[in-house]
């Protein structure tokens, strides 16, 4: 899984991290959590973050640096760990314990299977890729000692560099009534003393992956942004 693994591109003053969301509407849960490092020079740690998006909660759970390992085809953080399979999660939040199957991943384009393409090996401040666009789950979770088994659906990507972006937007969903998967991103994206608009926007509808992005001349524009509606327009 070469958009999973470690890329480690920096000894300092980077940070790469991994975002799984899973979302059973059965048992309404909603839970995006993030493993990740920093290496930032002044406070290098590694940090579990989870979002509860029916609770409404964020909580950082802060590790010593030490404590941040690869194994093989997993990520560990103390006692926490993912891999392209599975996802164990315990903190004072949560107890999360799901493995994946059913994965989709994202389709060659222009010669590569990565989210920015050809992007992907500029020296950009910033790199973005889509793991699975869409995939199930299911085992146990545990919130305030409540225990359920879940099951649902899945996504996850990865974003690593030594800074985000000026400024972005960022969309995904999986869940509609006919079968789509989307994952948006934009960015300001400094390069070559110059900032640009960089984007990609990937649809997967019926079995086909459509492309959109700054490496094929695609184009993005906010249509409306007014009382928490954004409108979107994306063609090539």
């Amino acid at each position: 899984m070469k958009n999973f693994e470690f890329k480690g591109k920096k000894k300092q003053d980077y940070f790469e991290g991994w975002y799984t969301r899973i979302l059973d509407l059965d048992n309404n849960i909603n839970i995006a959590v993030i493993f990740a490092v920093t290496l930032n020079s002044d406070d290098p740690h590694a940090f579990i973050q989870v979002y509860d998006g029916v609770a409404l909660t964020n909580t950082y759970f802060r590790y010593d640096i030490g404590l941040f390992k690869v194994v093989g085809d997993k990520i560990e953080i103390g006692s926490n760990s993912i891999s392209p399979n599975h996802l164990t999660c315990i903190n004072d939040s949560i107890k999360l314990e799901v493995t994946f199957s059913k994965q989709v991943q994202v389709q060659k384009y222009l010669g590569f299977q990565s989210a920015m393409t050809f992007l992907s090996k500029f020296p950009l401040q910033c790199f973005q890729e889509v793991i699975f666009m869409d995939g199930d789950f299911e085992g146990k979770c545990v919130i305030k000692d409540q225990s359920t088994d879940i099951k649902g659906s899945l996504y996850m990507e990865k974003t690593f560099g030594d800074r985000f972006p000026k400024s972005w937007i960022w969309i995904q969903g999986n869940q509609f009534p006919i079968d789509v998967n989307i994952s948006i991103s934009f960015g300001l994206i400094p390069i070559m003393k110059r900032t640009i608009n960089g984007f990609f926007a990937i649809v997967q509808y019926d079995q086909k992956e459509y492309r959109f992005g700054t490496y094929n001349f695609s184009k993005f524009k906010i249509l409306e942004n007014i009382d928490s509606v954004l409108k979107l327009k994306i063609y090539n």
